[in-house]
């Protein structure tokens, strides 16, 4: 059975300094449950980046209530929350000398020893993600030599030994190509089936991405939230202000 992993109530994200608020949502409510993938679709500069950050604590809301895992976001200490929420973004792109193998390490920060030497449970686990994620045959190559699939699968593998219940992504396909944008959410997909995590990924592939989630959130440009089971073209039009669904 599902459970409720992350409740989100009355949140109204965006920026405030000494002089002013900037709001750029309305009020947000919604559930995620464990095991499911979802989409969140919207113009460019509408929140989504905000949202996702909001959502893994690494930005205060204006307003409202973010609860993971029964505990309130805003209590929680820096530790604590990289224990519950994962996170992927594109400024995320990390020290390029390390190798892959050495990369996919930095998710077992939490139980790495003090002279960073894996316990024999950790390397077990990162022998299995390298093969999980195809990355077996690169796994002594450089950060900085991948390519952008390759960095994403590499990506995918530090952030799942990270083993948290929830994962934020920011535009994980973006800038690969056809096979290597649907190599990535298939992968998803499955570690949402296999594991149980619950995997939150913004996009701008709306075709393709229709094949992959469980459930669609949308902000459009006037800072409406909507939750959706399904996409239809009226749905679109709405969303991004245009007729060319």
């Amino acid at each position: 059975m599902q459970q409720c992993l992350l409740n989100v109530q009355k949140l109204v994200i965006g920026y405030r300094n000494l002089s002013q608020v900037r709001a750029l949502t309305q009020p947000i409510s919604c559930m995620v449950s464990s095991g499911t993938l979802i989409a969140l679709l919207g113009p460019n500069g509408t929140g989504k980046t905000t949202l996702l950050k909001t959502l893994s604590g690494l930005h205060a809301p204006i307003s409202g209530e973010v609860e993971l895992c029964g505990k309130t976001l805003s209590t929680l200490s820096a530790r604590r929350k990289s224990e519950l929420v994962g996170v992927v973004f594109p400024q995320n792109m990390a020290r390029p000398n390390l190798t892959v193998s050495e990369y996919v390490m930095m998710g077992f920060y939490r139980t790495l020893s003090w002279n960073g030497i894996l316990c024999a449970e950790d390397e077990k686990r990162r022998s299995e993600l390298l093969t999980q994620f195809a990355l077996n045959s690169l796994s002594d190559r450089r950060i900085g030599e991948l390519s952008d699939g390759e960095f994403q699968r590499a990506e995918l593998a530090r952030v799942m030994a990270q083993s948290t219940p929830l994962v934020v992504m920011d535009e994980p396909t973006a800038h690969l190509d056809y096979p290597s944008r649907h190599l990535i959410m298939r992968m998803l997909k499955e570690l949402v089936a296999q594991l149980g995590v619950s995997i939150i990924v913004s996009t701008h592939e709306v075709d393709m991405i229709k094949d992959y989630a469980d459930q669609f959130w949308t902000l459009d440009k006037k800072g409406g939230f909507q939750s959706h089971s399904s996409l239809s073209a009226a749905l679109l039009n709405e969303v991004y202000d245009t007729q060319i669904f």
